[in-house]
């Protein structure tokens, strides 16, 4: 008999001693390591010891968030492709937080609420960080109640927006519901770092129609506008998208030039305390020319990203490389026929201030990068740290519909849930659905945002 109760003892995994639970914890991926702290209440305990100790568990891939289509419990799935290809539930505390994702990074989300008004969320812990309102961007003149038609007649939040091409031309201020405001004032988004990080968070933002830049710290009361002028006076005004390297502490934002043409990568430094909004130390690196000229006469639309590849270990210091990823897609006459139709990638080396080297992959990125790419951005990782990956391809999630106005497409042009093998040299490459190659089991909801890739975190 007491052998059978040692070893009923042995079973319950409830009786295991803290430290061995905490070795365990720090080899499980973070939503099972949130799941755990669930099983009972020596493992909410343990997992509480894990928080407070400031434990890390292992590099996490990256994963797919989205609104399941029988989720009416206020929350988002998050498909982990791990050996398993487990799903989890993810609770969102604002209804809204979903549809209002334009970006993530170090775990948290931005997003916004229903009247439009940003802020940071981490979806597996529920904390959050204010950022400044809609209001305190430069473009919005006020914010009243109006009633909306589309809305069944409902009283809502609308903003007057100036729609104004040119700084200090004349005003074109037009009313913009906060629902409408939601899917294209955000555009894209950068952080310096998760807004618990004892350094500080600073969130570089794209916005409006003309993708400007502000950023702002958690807390800020308002946002701060980089006003056109100085190094970029020459190249336009409109940014395609901004990545942060903590290798440096700068960010990189990649400007559009020309339609068609050069696309222009600059170093943005804002380090230092809130400064006047002119004032952050802005370089001017390197022209990006596309492998192959827009013809525009097949009537494409098209996105530029930008993305840092991640470095080797035995890589040498300062080797930075960026790559600047252009995807196509045709537009046929039937609105069922729209999908990713063409990449191309180019890497640029810096090789000092004013000097770089570029390089045209039209075979892809290579067997030991993957790319992942969709409407929160772009970004790479090397397939040997995580092998549920494969190399040389990139990992699609739908973008925008290409007409300057709405930031999500509709559902009938979700085809681009997919994996793009790149192809030789002759440009080419393969579109397969994504789930052929993982078995994704919940179908997203008909009205939802798209889904985007998310690397969760704890901090």
């Amino acid at each position: 008999m007491a052998s059978t109760a040692a070893g009923d003892d042995f079973r319950d995994w409830s009786g295991l001693p803290e430290d061995l639970l905490l070795t365990a914890m720090e080899a499980m991926q973070v939503p099972d390591l949130v799941h755990s702290g669930a099983v009972c209440r020596s493992w909410h305990s343990a997992f509480a010891t894990f928080r407070r100790l400031g434990l890390r568990s292992p590099l996490h891939p990256p994963c797919l968030l989205y609104a399941a289509a029988a989720a009416a419990d206020n929350a988002v799935r998050l498909y982990s492709p791990s050996s398993t290809g487990a799903h989890f539930r993810v609770p969102l505390l604002d209804e809204e937080a979903a549809s209002g994702v334009v970006g993530s990074a170090h775990g948290w989300l931005f997003t916004s609420d229903r009247d439009a008004n940003p802020y940071l969320l981490n979806p597996l812990t529920g904390a959050r960080a204010a950022l400044p309102p809609a209001t305190a961007l430069g473009r919005v003149r006020g914010r009243r109640f109006v009633f909306s038609p589309g809305d069944g007649g409902r009283r809502g939040v609308a903003y007057d927006v100036d729609f104004g091409r040119r700084p200090g031309g004349s005003p074109d201020v037009r009313q913009v519901m906060a629902r409408r405001a939601r899917r294209w004032m955000y555009r894209r988004v950068a952080m310096s770092a998760s807004p618990s990080a004892a350094t500080g968070c600073v969130v570089l933002l794209l916005h409006m129609l003309e993708r400007e830049l502000s950023f702002a710290r958690p807390g800020d009361e308002r946002w701060t506008p980089l006003v056109d002028g100085g190094v970029w006076a020459s190249h336009g005004t409109s940014f395609l998208d901004a990545v942060h390297n903590p290798g440096d502490g700068l960010f990189y934002v990649l400007q559009d030039s020309s339609p068609g043409g050069d696309t222009v990568v600059h170093s943005l430094d804002l380090t230092a305390p809130p400064p006047p909004p002119s004032s952050p130390v802005a370089t001017m690196l390197m022209f990006a020319t596309p492998p192959r000229p827009c013809n525009h006469h097949l009537k494409k639309t098209m996105c530029r990203y930008l993305a840092i590849t991640p470095q080797h270990p035995q890589h040498v210091a300062g080797g930075l490389e960026f790559l600047v990823v252009e995807r196509r897609w045709r537009r046929s006459g039937s609105d069922d026929d729209v999908s990713t139709t063409e990449m191309y990638v180019v890497m640029l080396r810096p090789l000092d201030l004013y000097f770089y080297e570029q390089v045209s992959l039209p075979g892809g990125v290579g067997g030991d990068l993957a790319l992942f790419v969709g409407h929160a951005g772009a970004a790479c990782l090397r397939v040997e740290d995580y092998p549920m990956f494969r190399g040389n391809c990139a990992y699609l999630t739908d973008e925008s519909d290409g007409d300057g106005d709405h930031a999500n497409p509709p559902p009938w042009k979700r085809l681009d849930l997919a994996l793009w093998e790149f192809g030789g040299s002759n440009y080419r490459g393969r579109l397969t659905k994504l789930r052929d190659t993982w078995p994704l089991h919940h179908p997203w909801q008909d009205n939802s945002p798209p889904p985007i890739w998310f690397t969760p975190s704890l901090d």
